[in-house]
């Protein structure tokens, strides 16, 4: 019980502290911008959770394949091939769930376009703009 209080807290730490610079140096400009920055956070992580669960996935296959010789590796990368492979599954599986409930609900939502860093402003002599 104790842990799930902690990791509790650590989430909500962590949140805090991820979305801290959007209110520092007055980067907060509406509840819009905040919703991108939380939506791009989201979509970073989901990219990390992927990376993460196919790294295990090799990892294992890597201390499967080099410990021909050692049964206790062997076991060991075999289950990292399997929680690799457990964990891409649950990913997927939550993805297309979230995916198969906006398509038969019609919620599509607005694209959220995020602002380009590297945007070039027209000059004051330009007629195209």
């Amino acid at each position: 019980m104790k842990s799930t209080k902690y990791i509790l807290a650590g989430s909500v730490l962590v949140s805090a502290a991820a979305s801290a610079p959007l209110f520092a140096f007055a980067a907060f400009s509406g509840f819009k911008e905040y919703l991108t920055d939380i939506d791009y956070m989201v979509h970073t992580l989901i990219y990390i959770a992927v990376a993460a669960a196919v790294l295990v996935f090799i990892w294992g296959l890597v201390k499967f394949i080099a410990s021909a010789g050692n049964e206790r590796s062997h076991e060991s990368g075999r289950q990292l091939m399997i929680w690799g492979s457990i964990a891409l599954f649950v990913i997927a599986s939550v993805g297309g769930i979230i995916f198969f409930i906006q398509d038969n609900l019609g919620i599509y939502g607005d694209p959220i376009e995020t602002p380009s860093f590297m945007s070039i402003a027209p000059s004051a002599g330009d007629t195209n703009a």
